[in-house]
């Protein structure tokens, strides 16, 4: 089965890394989506796999960032990142 994608790119600016965000736009196919643009997020070591739909790429794309944000804050990535290196 075939389907016809347009991709969409978001970068994500975090504190330490960059991250790039691929938002998939359904343009044809025989696969049917919840609504027109959909993010897949890939499970992680402690983060389950996720998908997100929406109207707007930007709308798919907030979504997925405000996740990943509060996914950082609720497991303090960002602190055990920055504890081999001393910075306080």
């Amino acid at each position: 089965m075939y389907i016809l994608v347009r991709e969409h790119r978001y970068l994500l600016y975090g504190p330490l890394d960059t991250t790039v965000l691929r938002i998939e736009e359904f343009i044809s196919g025989r696969e049917s989506w919840p609504a027109k643009y959909r993010f897949r997020l890939s499970a992680a070591r402690q983060r389950p796999a996720k998908s997100f739909y929406g109207r707007t790429s930007q709308g798919v794309a907030k979504k997925a960032a405000k996740h990943l944000a509060d996914f950082d804050a609720k497991t303090n990535r960002l602190s055990r990142m920055l504890k081999p290196f001393n910075i306080r």
